[in-house]
């Protein structure tokens, strides 16, 4: 299957986000195009445009670090209306993964990932040792009725380094081509 990832970087984009502009460039192949949302997804009317602009036989993966992840949460949450809007069957989502949302933010829970989500993944920081740690990520996805099972896996990396861990992106990368195959 072609695939498209939207790669939704942290607050502050490239500047505390680079490792995972980096990352999510890395998936780029020849059957999967990468655009990275250097707005932490924002703006949800401009990725709901370009994926219902998308051909449906283009699987969609939406990727996110800290803020980007909620990001996530919050276009595949927008994508509904706007498919309806346009009188259009809505567009499914195959994979979301979010590295360490951010509970700074508006609460995850008002965002719950829908049914029309195929899969989910949240690395969840769980430690509160490190500085970075103290004031951001620390959040979780929710479901909605009907949503996928969100598969959340812990972590314990500084949350500005959990977007350069290895094997989180190993298990990402993973997840990512077994979707596309």
């Amino acid at each position: 299957m072609k695939g498209k990832v939207y790669g939704f970087l942290g607050d502050g984009s490239y500047i505390t986000s680079k490792p995972f502009a980096d990352y999510c460039r890395s998936l780029q192949s020849a059957t999967c195009e990468v655009e990275i949302v250097a707005d932490s997804g924002r703006d949800t009317g401009k990725v709901c445009v370009d994926i219902v602009g998308e051909d449906r036989d283009c699987g969609i993966i939406l990727i996110g670090y800290s803020l980007g992840a909620n990001g996530c949460a919050w276009v595949q949450s927008a994508l509904v209306p706007w498919c309806k809007m346009l009188k259009i069957p809505v567009r499914p989502i195959e994979l979301i993964v979010g590295f360490d949302p951010t509970s700074n933010g508006p609460a995850l829970s008002n965002y719950p990932i829908g049914s029309h989500v195929k899969k989910c993944i949240c690395f969840h920081q769980t430690s509160y040792l490190f500085p970075s740690s103290l004031l951001f990520g620390h959040g979780v996805y929710t479901a909605a009725p009907g949503g996928p099972q969100i598969e959340t896996i812990a972590c314990k990396a500084d949350h500005l380094w959990v977007q350069a861990s290895k094997s989180l992106q190993t298990i990402c990368s993973n997840v990512v081509n077994s979707v596309l195959a």
